[in-house]
């Protein structure tokens, strides 16, 4: 019998990592898996647990079709007596329950997702679960800690799964007891090599950590902090950064932000009567506008005006005045952190953003 050999270029799905893979095919069987050097997705480096892929793939214990549980008894000890059904089979008792299910009443949906790259990353479970119409989602294993509040939160704030530092570009990187590309993390092997070269090439890390953790022995300076008081330090800088230093980027809060909404008395939006749009105000033409006018020059982030009677500011402005009443004195108070520190580490922080900066990828500006 000929045998051929053939290599299948394609990602690793053993952790949020999805690092760039070769699979080396025999005959049809997986035979062996190789990194790809020009990859940024990896860079050629495969871990242990990636390398195993092949296992999972060819265990005999794995489930590649569905089962139909036969006895209605559940509980320990109890024989679910589980049946091969026909995918077609399951498909139609899967849409009937949750036709029954949505007829009903759609919140009686609970769904389940799982930290694997199918399940969570690619969100099909989440996106489901919003558009049937049910609150009630559930990450397991991984997914307890972040799954169910980080990315979404992420997903608003930056439209991405996750976030790491721009190691290429970075500076200076505060981290609050994370591990990204010091221990831990997501697309580790990617991230601890980009965090290597940033370190050799003379970015500096501070980590605030309650111990002297891995990230934090490695850093140029290692803040601790009292167990779960790391926000009344952040808020401590950002007030410290908007309104002592005045370190802030206008352009991106004016025109990727909802900065310059402008919010009335009752703190939601003010909105345009005829398309319901949130207003802003034009500073070119003086007067409320909506932000999807096409010739928009410029807005305010900051002052109060007039919209047919209702006194109204920009939703900066607001965060702007809330952000005063957490002064770096009052936070060391809570976190043990000294207010000094607070403020050089601000500073510092403030003046590495370069806010200005203009980055071009292939001749085009990348803002």
């Amino acid at each position: 019998q000929r045998s051929w050999l053939i290599m299948v270029t394609t990602s690793c799905g053993m952790c949020y990592g999805t690092c760039t893979i070769d699979a080396k095919v025999e005959n049809g069987v997986v035979v062996g898996i190789e990194g790809v050097p020009d990859s940024p997705q990896g860079y050629g480096n495969v871990c242990a647990k990636g390398i195993s892929s092949i296992m999972m793939l060819y265990d005999p214990n794995r489930l590649n079709y569905p089962l139909l549980r036969t006895n209605p008894e559940k509980g320990i000890g109890a024989d679910p007596k589980w049946k091969r059904i026909g995918w077609d089979e399951a498909l139609d008792l899967l849409t009937a329950k949750l036709r029954d299910c949505m007829h009903r009443d759609p919140r009686g949906l609970y769904t389940v997702g799982s930290p694997t790259f199918p399940a969570e990353r690619a969100f099909n479970i989440l996106s489901f679960r919003k558009a049937f119409g049910t609150p009630n989602y559930y990450t397991g294993g991984g997914g307890l800690h972040c799954g169910n509040g980080a990315h979404m939160i992420g997903g608003i704030y930056h439209a991405s799964w996750s976030v790491i530092p721009d190691f290429k570009y970075c500076n200076l990187a505060v981290y609050w007891g994370c591990s990204k590309g010091h221990g831990a993390g997501h697309a580790a092997n990617v991230a601890a090599k980009q965090a290597a070269d940033a370190k050799v090439r003379g970015m500096r890390l501070i980590v605030f950590d309650p111990f002297l953790s891995t990230q934090a022995s490695t850093a140029e300076e290692w803040v601790p902090i009292k167990t779960g008081t790391d926000a009344a330090a952040a808020l401590a800088m950002a007030n410290l950064l908007v309104n002592e230093y005045g370190t802030y980027d206008p352009w991106y809060l004016k025109w990727k932000t909802n900065g310059p909404y402008l919010v009335g008395p009752d703190g939601l939006y003010v909105r345009d009567e005829k398309t319901g749009l949130p207003l802003i105000w034009n500073k070119v033409d003086n007067r409320a506008d909506v932000f999807s006018n096409k010739t928009l020059k410029d807005c305010a982030l900051l002052g109060e005006f007039d919209v047919n009677g209702v006194k109204c500011r920009p939703s900066f402005n607001i965060l702007k005045d809330h952000l005063k009443k957490y002064s770096p004195e009052h936070a060391s108070e809570i976190c043990g952190v000294p207010a000094s520190t607070l403020r050089r580490i601000a500073k510092a922080f403030g003046e590495e953003a370069r806010i200005g900066l203009q980055l071009y990828c292939d001749g085009v500006n990348a803002a």
